[in-house]
């Protein structure tokens, strides 16, 4: 590794574990009625580091190339981290809920005692005993709401750069005693083309190599006890929180179109090209002549990636798309077969 990006991650590392125990340490004192800030106010810089540390996590992984399916696959391997995730992050909705009845600015009015939100009085004091005691738990429910949120953006920022240590380095396989490798010059010969037995893959399995796990796993949970707690204390605005969050889970029908196809099998006969694919999990068979037959690879922008896939046209009809990052089929393949349909001796 980069002696500039490993000194980078130190710092966040540092950063992160730093704060993750002085918040920690902050929260559990309000909970015990202690607002330390009150004597320490220096502590919100805390919330600087918080929004730091979220940069630098960002960076960290730029710079470092981190493949966003591989860190999927390595946090997915075990429950905890998702479960310590969206229950740091219900935890934060549930304190500022919490504290918002108790916030606002405390002063002397007319010769009386208020609470405002912004110019608005919100509440009156009938003694100075009691407004004291009401901006006491304010200051209390303010720092116990801000210290909920160091905690969740210091323990994601902890656990993403713990699970991304575990990620394998990436390694150069080599394919040279392939069966299935050269592909260009098996399909420009008009060779049999058959992905192997054992790189065959199920739709759940090819759901599974997509983002749509993670998805499922964060925001359907997020989501119920959003409702949950909307119905719980009648709240609309967590029912429409839940709904928003549930809005995302409509991704799965763009991961669904993504890998529906899965290409197993290219024959070719004197005019035609036999194509096996699965639909889902269901073989079809398609026969096609190769002078209709149109064999590109699209590439397509998703936010700020770009997607490979490998298109099968029937008289400019798209009959087939692989997707580049599933199972058998890499971009280096998709080209390959690309380059081998054009290059392909012409039809007599």
């Amino acid at each position: 590794m980069n002696p500039e990006r490993k000194k980078l991650r130190s710092v966040l590392s540092y950063m992160s574990g730093f704060g993750l125990l002085i918040s920690t340490g902050i929260h559990i004192a309000t909970l015990r009625d202690i607002n330390i800030e009150k004597d320490y106010p220096f502590i919100f810089i805390l919330h600087l580091m918080a929004i730091a540390s979220g940069f630098l996590l960002v960076a960290v992984f730029r710079l470092e190339k981190i493949d966003p399916k591989k860190f999927n696959t390595v946090l997915l391997k075990s429950v905890w981290p998702l479960v310590l995730l969206v229950s740091s992050v219900l935890y934060t909705g549930y304190c500022f809920l919490d504290a918002s009845p108790h916030l606002g600015t405390f002063a002397e009015s007319n010769g009386g005692f208020v609470m405002k939100n912004r110019s608005t009085v919100v509440q009156i004091f009938p003694d100075r005993e009691r407004f004291e005691q009401a901006e006491k738990i304010s200051g209390v429910m303010n720092t116990r709401y801000f210290s909920a949120f160091w905690l969740s953006i210091f323990g994601v920022a902890s656990m993403f750069l713990r699970a991304s240590r575990r990620i394998p380095p990436s390694t150069s396989k080599d394919h040279s005693k392939s069966p299935n490798d050269n592909l260009r010059a098996k399909i420009e010969s008009r060779e049999l083309i058959e992905v192997p037995l054992d790189e065959l893959l199920s739709f759940e399995e090819r759901m599974k190599k997509t983002s749509w796990r993670l998805i499922k796993f964060i925001f359907l949970p997020k989501a119920g006890a959003l409702w949950l707690l909307g119905i719980v204390f009648q709240n609309g605005l967590l029912l429409f929180a839940g709904t928003f969050a549930s809005l995302i889970l409509v991704n799965y029908f763009f991961y669904r179109k993504q890998v529906r196809d899965y290409l197993t099998r290219l024959q070719f006969e004197e005019d035609s090209c036999h194509i096996s694919v699965l639909r889902g999990d269901v073989l079809e068979e398609l026969r096609v002549p190769l002078t209709d037959l149109t064999v590109e690879v699209e590439e397509r922008r998703y936010k700020s990636n770009i997607l490979y896939f490998l298109c099968f046209k029937h008289n400019n009809q798209l009959i087939v798309q692989q997707f580049s990052e599933i199972g058998f089929w890499n971009q280096k393949r998709v080209q390959a077969v690309e380059a081998g349909f054009k290059h392909m001796t012409a039809v007599d």
